[in-house]
This record gives C-alpha cells, sequence and structure tokens, in this order.
C-alpha cells in the first residue's frame, strides 16, 4: 500500500571498555560519583533521529533492592573539544572516557532514564529506553 511507514534497525552502535566503538570504562563507580563515555558518532545526516539505548549493568557486590543508576545523555557538535558539548559538560572535560565526580555535571544532560536494581543479589541489571530527537552527530554516555 502506498504511503505506508517502514520501521528499520540502524547499526549497533557499542560502548565498552575495549573493542567497542567508543571506549566506556564505568568499573568502581563510587556512589554519587560517575563515568562518561568517549564521544560516539552516531553517523552523518540524513539519519534517523532517535537512539534506542539498552544498559546492561551488573553489580560488583550485592546491590541493595531499588537503588539505581542514573542514565544521561550528552549531546556534542563536533568529534573533539570540549566546546562542542551541547550538554554543557565542559569544565575539564572532553570527548575521552572519564570520571565525573560532581554530580551537577549532569545537569544539562538528558536524562534517558534508570537501572534498577530489583533484589539483592549481584547479576546484570538491564534496562531499555528510546531517545527522540538527537539532533547531534556525537553523543556522549554519563552513568
Amino acid at each position: 500500500m502506498a504511503g505506508e511507514l517502514y520501521y528499520q534497525r540502524g547499526t549497533t552502535l557499542v560502548l565498552k571498555s575495549s573493542g567497542g566503538d567508543a571506549v566506556w570504562t564505568p568499573t568502581s563507580v563510587a556512589d554519587g560519583a560517575g563515568r562518561i563515555s568517549a564521544r560516539l558518532d552516531l553517523g552523518a545526516f540524513p539519519r534517523a533521529d532517535a537512539v534506542e539505548i539498552v544498559a546492561l549493568l551488573k553489580a560488583t557486590s550485592a546491590a541493595t533492592a531499588g537503588t539505581y543508576a542514573e542514565i544521561y545523555l550528552l549531546e556534542a557538535d563536533a568529534a573533539t573539544g570540549s566546546t562542542a558539548l551541547a550538554s554543557g559538560v565542559t569544565s575539564g572535560h572532553s570527548e575521552s572516557d572519564a570520571a565525573i565526580s560532581d554530580r551537577d555535571r549532569t545537569r544539562n544532560g538528558h536524562l534517558v532514564g534508570h537501572v534498577v536494581a530489583d533484589d539483592e543479589a549481584s547479576f546484570f541489571y538491564y534496562s531499555k529506553r528510546y531517545v527522540e530527537p538527537v539532533s547531534s552527530r556525537y553523543v556522549q554516555v554519563l552513568i
């Protein structure tokens, strides 16, 4: 039928410590602290303006039920440079995987959602969210 819309999934991009599309090492992050990923290139326009974020986190020890990790998406206007960050995490930060010690750095990011510990076991916690529109070509994820 003419005029039908089709849903097509784009290329999967992965953030991890090695072997992914961008480096991200959120290991041993203390409560109240965070970790921001290296800058990830979503691809040139035209492209879909929606992003699906799937988070799979593992507690290193028994987590308290109900505790959570917040996930933020930070958009950037260029591949490098702290002034390119449209989301405002600029002071002393650029495009690299890095620790974030000040919770205030999340204020201008886009809160994607939470990964919630549903019991006190130390296993994987999973969350899936859609973010739209993402108008920048480059993004970073902060947890």
